[in-house]
């Protein structure tokens, strides 16, 4: 979906699994010990690969806590490769903006109800200052799909040029 931070879709090569580990392998960093400090490094990416898959993450020298989690799984299907993927920001950032949008969106469902009952007593009774609430959550939830959109483009790009693919299919339904 466009509207929540998680992507899901198949890419299609006319590479092999073995070709398309190769070329993946070819980018990749092992995990760092720490990831608050990358090394200075030509690869791309960091991340573990094996036989069925991979799990991989941008490497950036910047914070980006919405950087999405690249999860690859290869299969083989008439003479091409398949590779499913799915992207989502990690599972920490996902439970922090839980705990962060849930008072925030029940001050503004709050905000919403008296206001609209307000204005049913007095139409002249409109306080400006109470929208001020939907703007925190609105920058709550700018920041999570600029930060995990931006980097999602990048890796869809990445991935589509090392496979040689085509996109196949993108799923609306979350991982």
């Amino acid at each position: 979906m466009k509207f929540i931070p998680f992507e899901k879709y198949s890419l299609t090569t006319p590479l092999s699994i073995p070709e398309a580990r190769e070329r993946l392998a070819a980018n990749l960093e092992p995990v760092p010990k720490s990831t608050w400090r990358n090394p200075k490094t030509t690869m791309p990416y960091y991340g573990t690969l094996n036989n069925d898959g991979f799990e991989i993450q941008r490497i950036i020298n910047y914070r980006n806590s919405f950087q999405p989690t690249i999860h690859g799984r290869f299969s083989n299907a008439m003479g091409a490769t398949t590779i499913e993927i799915r992207m989502r920001p990690p599972v920490i950032t996902v439970v922090f903006m839980i705990i962060w949008f849930t008072p925030v969106t029940l001050v503004c469902l709050g905000v919403l109800i008296s206001s609209i009952s307000s204005l049913i007593r007095d139409p002249r009774s409109f306080q400006p200052i109470t929208l001020l609430v939907f703007l925190l959550w609105a920058f709550g939830y700018g920041l999570t799909m600029f930060g995990f959109k931006t980097e999602s483009a990048r890796a869809k790009t990445f991935l589509t040029h090392t496979f040689k693919a085509d996109q196949v299919s993108t799923s609306p339904s979350p991982p």
